[in-house]
């Protein structure tokens, strides 16, 4: 499972800087600014969304991202659901019940990442199951 220590470690390698503060918006937890390389968190998440926000705002800093759109954000959750979600893990919670909520709370993620995950890496997962077996 990866840590708040592995997400910070995360933004060192990347040379971003993290802060939280009172994000002034109904709609954006988080912001990442590539001129700044800085990150801001709203102070009202939850450790999980702040795990899922750093890590989708990591993912926009890897790829250098000044503006949002749909791809940016889809690159972006998908890096974020890489670094949170590991295959094994995920399929081990999956095993025991398969409701996405239920696999979140297991993995320490939100839903929502439970959901890209699936939507992203699980055809991928599939595939290397399928070709495994040859």
């Amino acid at each position: 499972m990866t840590t708040m220590r592995d997400l910070m470690d995360e933004a060192k390698r990347l040379g971003v800087s993290v802060q939280l503060a009172h994000v002034e918006s109904d709609t954006i937890q988080a912001h990442y600014d590539e001129d700044a390389r800085l990150i801001t968190l709203d102070l009202e998440l939850t450790m999980c969304e702040v795990k899922d926000a750093l890590a989708h705002e990591l993912g926009h800093a890897l790829y250098g991202h000044r503006c949002s759109t749909d791809p940016n954000e889809r690159r972006a959750d998908r890096r974020a659901a890489s670094l949170l979600i590991d295959p094994i893990s995920y399929r081990t919670a999956e095993l025991i019940d398969a409701d996405p909520q239920f696999i979140a709370d297991e993995l320490g993620v939100t839903r929502r990442i439970v959901r890209v995950w699936q939507k992203e890496w699980m055809p991928s997962v599939s595939l290397m199951k399928r070709y495994a077996r040859v």
